[in-house]
């Protein structure tokens, strides 16, 4: 009795693996994907020039985390089929799984050259593009000084809004841009229509929204945020994090404390919690813990921004943003920022003269008025506050919901 397997030619075992390919693709288990590369091995080897089959191994490949064979896989279907969108989509997220964001977006970029209408060009680069933001930057808030950047996300996130408006993963991502460029009324907006989208997208999206309360100054809506995102997401360190800037920002000390020690037992190495914990430290003259803390802070992450949050903070901030006006005379939001330094600091009529200079930069800046109405409050001019409040709510009314 012959035991030899039955030989498969050419075209049969092709039609087998695209049935196997086609179970992996329903099932996704480990061993689905792992017996459908197997077989394509089988098909490259009596057939190497095989596009489809590359295609499907680095799918295979990629599924099971494996990026840089699902990348060698990609482009050995490239080499094949130079027009071949599909390939180059998949090296992107394969590009994009390993880190490789400037290369991932390069490879979005073509598959969008060769067919403008793909959808999910549109998607990977603009995830690519946010990933050139984030990279190594764990639990921390979108940077003004990616600005360019947050542009190519809002563009490629709005193209696939136009074909798939009900996309919460693309509101999301424009969201957060948005709240990068500091246009919290847009990014409030998309980021509650997400939320009604898909509520399963609930610890992005909470975590988004708190950052845009923090940026706002509504701390009490922040930590609602914050809260609820740690109830989904118990081990999420930067909700435990930012959680305990409102609880700071609050004067609130001893529970911002809690939170950041939480952040650190999940994350040994959070920078920035140790920044903010030895913060909280300073503001209850605990001078010894709070210098430790910020030297450990400075050696996780030399680059660390210290600025914006306490007595030395505000001081260097205002000195950055004058450094900011001083290039550039006509900055309204240099202005604006500096008058939230120097209100922190309890300055509140050098403050308002700041506002004053945004609002006559720009008229329609929301968030001077606003800024600019919370000085007035602390100054117990309350009419005035009031007036700045309903400017600020008519400008933008998603900025100011009351939830």
């Amino acid at each position: 009795m012959n035991d030899d397997k039955p030989q498969l030619d050419k075209e049969d075992l092709w039609d087998a693996t695209l049935e196997l390919i086609y179970r992996v693709e329903k099932k996704g288990a480990k061993k689905d994907h792992e017996d459908a590369i197997a077989a394509l091995n089988e098909t490259l080897k009596s057939d190497p020039k095989n596009l489809e089959a590359y295609y499907a191994r680095g799918r295979a490949n990629y599924a099971l985390h494996r990026y840089g064979r699902a990348k060698a896989d990609y482009t050995k279907a490239i080499k094949l089929g130079p027009q071949f969108v599909e390939a180059y989509l998949g090296r992107g997220w394969a590009l994009y799984g390993n880190d490789y964001f400037k290369e991932a977006a390069a490879d979005f970029s073509e598959a969008l050259r060769i067919d403008p209408e793909r959808t999910d060009g549109y998607y990977g680069r603009g995830c690519s593009h946010w990933g050139l933001v984030l990279n190594n930057r764990p639990g921390r808030w979108p940077r003004q000084s990616d600005t360019a950047v947050y542009a190519r996300v809002i563009t490629d996130f709005t193209e696939v809004l136009r074909r798939e408006p009900r996309s919460a993963s693309a509101l999301l991502g424009r969201g957060i841009a948005f709240l990068g460029k500091n246009e919290t009324a847009r990014a409030h907006a998309d980021l509650k229509e997400a939320l009604g989208l898909n509520p399963e997208k609930t610890t992005a999206i909470y975590y988004a929204l708190g950052l845009v309360c923090r940026a706002r100054c509504d701390w009490d809506l922040a930590i609602g945020h914050f809260s609820e995102l740690i109830r989904r997401a118990p081990g999420s360190a930067s909700g435990f994090c930012q959680r305990g800037v409102a609880y700071a920002a609050k004067g609130q000390y001893d529970r911002a404390i809690e939170d950041y020690d939480r952040a650190i037992e999940l994350v040994k190495q959070y920078a920035e919690a140790y920044d903010h914990r030895a913060l909280a430290y300073d503001a209850k003259g605990d001078r010894t813990r709070a210098a430790k803390d910020f030297a450990t802070a400075r050696e996780l992450d030399p680059e660390l921004d210290l600025v914006y949050r306490a007595r030395e903070g505000w001081d260097l901030a205002i000195r950055h943003y004058g450094e900011l006006i001083r290039r550039d005379p006509a900055s309204a939001r240099g202005f604006c920022q500096r008058g939230v330094a120097y209100a922190a600091k309890g300055q509140y009529d050098r403050a308002i003269e700041d506002y004053d200079r945004a609002i006559e930069l720009v008229e329609q800046y929301a968030e001077a008025y606003y800024y600019r109405g919370l000085a007035y409050g602390a100054k117990g001019d309350r009419t005035q506050a009031a007036n700045d409040y309903t400017t600020a709510n008519k400008l933008a009314p998603s900025l100011f919901i009351a939830e």
